[in-house]
């Protein structure tokens, strides 16, 4: 006999108990238990559901969208705004539905627009059919609840990043005291068994990250509670450290080692310099993080990315609000892009520092 029991989260206890009990007095008996964690039981066997891949993503947005509106015949441009649509969506079949769903009033690109702001366009558009198992919004309130209130400050902080990151980079940002970061890898591995996170292995490295949903929604919560920008201070601030790091790693590692490990945290480099440049951030840190990534830009032909942070860097600073030392600096940054690239901004540049340095 098969006995299913699903979705335990809220009584896990409860359901550990009964298992246990039926599977000791009932020993033909098979159990098959959903959950966000193992009940942790003798005998039990866990398998973790695989995301949905990225092809199979698609294809299901396709199908539900045709069903719903049978005249639907996605273009070569249509299938590649899907294909951005399905990754915006983390590859959630609910919510992959429900997008699809939108294809009876609205074009993908249309839809795909929206989706910066997911929750009020992924609910059904009948009343009646509006149930926490249909409706995104509701089934991430309450995978969220489930966590007890550390688990969820916790989470509620890694949505600080814009993407993967390692267990160096959240156990110095998220905590708060030192046994708190002590104890990072544990609370890490607790969200990954409750399926909050996805741990990916990169080389001999081991990221974290976080569905996209799920991060703009712990993002809404952070800036609900005021939270966001002291987060993203100390996420500045680290990534200019790492910054540093890794241009000191130039001398002694291989050149393409040094290139990966800027690559790998390009995306956590570019949410830094959103923050510091244009958002409320340090406009130092900012400053002079663009010049720690200057080298890299042109070692790795990133002109364009290179010069538009650096005159946007240029445009906001002086003497006065960054330091002459640090302005030299990022003139001088500016100049390395200029000569590399073969920029005629060059010699504007080059008088400018040699201004600031008389």
């Amino acid at each position: 006999m098969l006995i299913v029991l699903d979705n335990c989260e809220r009584l896990i206890e409860e359901c550990a108990a009964l298992a246990e009990a039926l599977l000791r007095k009932c020993p033909k008996v098979c159990i098959l238990a959903t959950c966000r964690k193992q009940l942790g039981i003798v005998g039990e066997i866990a398998y973790r559901i695989p995301q949905l891949g990225f092809h199979d993503a698609a294809d299901l947005f396709v199908a539900r969208a045709s069903m719903i509106n049978p005249g639907f015949m996605p273009n070569v441009h249509d299938l590649t705004v899907i294909d951005t649509i399905v990754a915006r969506l983390s590859g959630i079949p609910m919510a992959i539905e429900l997008a699809a769903a939108r294809i009876k009033v609205m074009t993908v690109t249309d839809l795909d627009s929206r989706l910066a702001d997911r929750f009020p366009v992924l609910v059904p558009g009948n009343d009646a059919a509006i149930t926490r198992e249909r409706v995104l919004p509701a089934l991430v309130d309450w995978k969220y609840s489930v966590l007890d209130d550390i688990e969820k400050r916790h989470l509620r902080r890694l949505s600080v990043f814009p993407g993967d990151f390692t267990i160096e980079a959240s156990a110095e940002i998220c905590p708060e005291r030192s046994d708190e970061r002590r104890a990072e890898l544990v609370m890490l591995s607790k969200l990954v068994d409750k399926a909050f996170l996805l741990e990916e292995k990169h080389g001999v490295e081991t990221r974290y990250v976080m569905f996209e949903t799920l991060r703009d929604y712990c993002r809404r919560l952070t800036e609900e509670r005021n939270e966001i920008g002291a987060m993203r201070n100390r996420h500045a601030a680290y990534y200019l450290g790492v910054a540093v790091r890794f241009n000191a790693l130039r001398s002694v590692k291989p050149e393409g080692a040094w290139k990966e490990r800027v690559e790998s945290e390009h995306h956590n480099f570019r949410a830094a310099l959103e923050w510091s440049v244009f958002g409320a951030g340090d406009l130092a840190v900012g400053t002079s993080l663009a010049v720690e990534l200057a080298t890299w830009w042109v070692e790795t032909s990133h002109f364009s990315e290179g010069r538009y942070w650096i005159d946007h860097v240029i445009w906001r600073t002086n003497d006065k609000n960054i330091g002459a030392d640090l302005h030299m600096r990022l003139l001088d940054a500016a100049g390395l892009i200029d000569s590399r690239q073969g920029n005629p901004k060059l010699a504007d540049t080059a008088a400018h520092a040699l201004h600031v340095a008389v």
